[in-house]
């Protein structure tokens, strides 16, 4: 039993090591949030485009 106990505090501070990996992970992220903020950018540009297609489209028509 004890080794089972033992096992199971390593597994529990894996997880807590896990846990304090990924808030360091996001603080990096927050730090590009340069290059965050050109993601919605270039995602707004692609939605743009598609609406100057169907407008297009709608000319043609």
């Amino acid at each position: 039993k004890r080794a089972d106990v033992s096992d199971k505090e390593n597994v529990s501070k894996k997880q807590r090591t896990q846990k304090k990996r990924a808030p360091r992970k996001f603080v990096v992220y927050e730090e590009d949030d340069e290059e965050t903020d050109e993601d919605p950018l270039r995602s707004k540009r692609k939605r743009t485009e598609p609406e100057a297609k169907k407008v297009s489209a709608e000319a043609d028509a």
